[in-house]
């Protein structure tokens, strides 16, 4: 996931999904059963403006409960370490979950930018004004 970020400026866009992609995979691990081998796979697509994460695993589909819970606990005041998937919730633009044959999905939208472009409406904005 890092290394789809190599231009100068894109620091931020490395953050913001490699703080999903972890939490992803922490909650994907504290649902894992230690005793059957399995693959998570990460995908990742680049759109203007946002970047679609997706991550597919073999636990469990995860319950209207559990997003419930993740949800209020995202939206709630108090500081401290959220669970993975309140802390998915509150760093992404949407999230949704849903399966793919016998692999569970779990599908995060984060808000990005073009570095390109962010440099040069910067700079059109500090350059002097000509009469």
């Amino acid at each position: 996931i890092r290394g789809l970020f190599r231009r100068d400026g894109d620091e931020a866009n490395r953050r913001a999904v490699s703080l999903v992609a972890s939490e992803l995979l922490a909650h994907s691990c504290a649902e894992a059963n230690s005793l059957d081998p399995d693959t998570v796979i990460f995908e990742f697509k680049h759109y203007e403006g946002h970047g679609e994460l997706r991550m597919l695993d073999r636990s469990a589909p995860v319950t209207t409960a559990q997003i419930l819970k993740a949800r209020q606990a995202a939206s709630s005041e108090k500081q401290g370490t959220l669970p993975p998937l309140a802390a998915v919730i509150r760093a992404a633009e949407n999230f949704e979950t849903g399966t793919e044959g016998k692999r569970r999905v779990l599908s995060a939208r984060i808000t990005t930018y073009d570095p390109r472009k962010s440099g040069q409406e910067k700079a059109a904005r500090n350059a002097p004004q000509q009469s």
